[in-house]
């Protein structure tokens, strides 16, 4: 029985391991459904331009040491100053609908295009997402996740963040912040800290993940704003904000 996308949240993991069968026809075509029709926009009134392209792993190089059956790979409209952190809102939501069929998957931020696959028009490659049925264990509980305190990641210790500390980054950088101010929440972001030299940096598109997970977890009242003058936080910047 295939979870709810909320459920997903609390018990998703990265798969690191698949089957090389492929994924049944019916659950690919209900992905392929999910990823063109059903991912929301963070912004939109200027969505991101935007292609996931369905591929196999003879259109990848990837430094992983295991292969997946199924990879999506990522174009966006670079031009847009917040394309990562929308890249990362939308493409969550897909990551988090694949694992709900019971289907697992990984982020691979260092995976490039193979020689001789081309990009789509006026879009630049960005990242990865793998995907297949998982060897071993798919699922996790909750206290299997090494994640900050809640107190690390807020001005104000709120149970309602818990999706987004549990979101997914590179590195497991966690480069989310939080501040409250009325109804409404200011995201910042700490950076990739000193593993993004080696592996770039992911940072906005980790916060992107967050917020997903802060939508999904409150879809009816999420919006999303920026205003013109928010606060300082030291070593940080702002991203946005956002209504639960």
């Amino acid at each position: 029985m295939a979870l709810t996308l909320k459920q997903t949240i609390y018990k998703r993991k990265s798969i690191r391991s698949y089957e090389a069968t492929p994924v049944d026809q019916q659950t690919l075509l209900s992905i392929q459904d999910f990823a063109e029709n059903k991912l929301k926009q963070l912004d939109e009134d200027s969505p991101l331009k935007t292609v996931a392209r369905l591929t196999t792993a003879t259109s990848i190089k990837s430094m992983a040491r295991w292969k997946a059956p199924h990879y999506y790979v990522l174009f966006a409209d670079t031009s847009d100053s917040d394309y990562e952190m929308k890249l990362g809102f939308m493409y969550q939501q897909l990551d988090l609908y694949i694992q709900s069929l019971g289907v697992g998957t990984c982020w691979l931020g260092s995976a490039k295009l193979a020689p001789g696959v081309c990009g789509e028009d006026g879009l630049k490659y960005y990242i990865t997402l793998a995907f297949g049925k998982a060897k071993g264990e798919m699922y996790r509980f909750t206290d299997d996740f090494k994640r900050k305190e809640r107190k690390a990641i807020s001005d104000v210790v709120d149970s309602r963040l818990e999706p987004a500390r549990l979101a997914p980054s590179a590195n497991n950088g966690q480069p989310w912040y939080f501040l409250h101010d009325g109804k409404f929440m200011d995201v910042y972001s700490s950076g990739g800290g000193l593993m993004s030299k080696v592996t770039g940096d992911f940072s906005n598109f980790d916060i992107g993940c967050a917020l997903a997970h802060m939508y999904v977890d409150n879809p009816e009242t999420f919006r999303w704003v920026k205003i013109k003058e928010p606060k300082t936080v030291k070593g940080c910047k702002y991203m946005g904000t956002f209504r639960m």
